[in-house]
């Protein structure tokens, strides 16, 4: 018998999503929590807030940063708050 490169336990742990599931492979919901579209809302979220707090740091101002990503000022403001 032919060993394999790699073992599928070194490479991956199912450790679950954190939540209640202590398995990917044993979960009782029909889709992942991670994969939900409220979760992906939130990253998308936090990475705005992020990217307009960098902008923020490197001394752009609000008008600019509104420019560059598309929001309205008091969205880019309220996202640099929240961080």
């Amino acid at each position: 018998m032919r060993d394999t490169p790699y073992k599928t336990s070194s490479i991956y742990a199912d450790t679950g999503c954190g939540g209640e599931c202590t398995s990917s492979l044993n979960c009782p919901y029909p889709q992942c929590i991670l994969d939900s579209p409220q979760r992906k809302a939130q990253e998308e979220r936090a990475a705005k807030a992020q990217q307009c707090v960098r902008l923020r740091r490197e001394g752009r101002t609000y008008a600019e940063i509104t420019g560059l990503m598309g929001l309205s000022e008091k969205t880019a403001r309220r996202l640099v708050r929240s961080r």
